[in-house]
């Protein structure tokens, strides 16, 4: 029996599923391997910087994450093509877990300015009937 033969614009589809499938569990695998430790160092950043100003703590954080992908690339190797993905997924994890520590920490601190009046006040007035 002769193989089946494909002609421009007929495609087999039966194995890319099985790809797709492995491909998606390899992105998964990968963005919990890099992008959980960074966002802890992401995280940990912000929480020890705690004294300084915004903008030390900004450069201090994108310090952090260009370092930490850095030497995911130098452990996958730079000739890998799985190494972009991978140094950018640890990067943005610090980024996002960094950035999102600061904007709770800020907002709290916001909160602690101003005195939560409640509404509506409490006793009610009195009518005068």
């Amino acid at each position: 029996m002769n193989p089946p033969v494909f002609e421009a614009g007929c495609h087999d589809f039966r194995g890319s599923r099985g790809m797709l499938i492995v491909y998606a569990l390899y992105l998964l695998i990968v963005l919990v391997l890099t992008a959980a430790p960074g966002a802890a160092l992401g995280f940990g950043c912000i929480a020890v910087s705690r004294g300084r100003a915004r903008a030390a703590r900004i450069a201090l954080l994108l310090a952090l994450g260009a370092a930490c992908a850095t030497l995911w690339l130098l452990a996958v190797g730079v000739d890998s093509h799985w190494a972009p993905p991978i140094a950018g997924m640890s990067f943005a994890g610090t980024l996002i877990a960094g950035f999102t520590t600061l904007g709770r920490q800020n907002r709290r601190l916001l909160a602690q300015q101003y005195e939560a009046l409640p509404w509506p006040p409490w006793p009610p007035a009195a009518t005068g009937r």
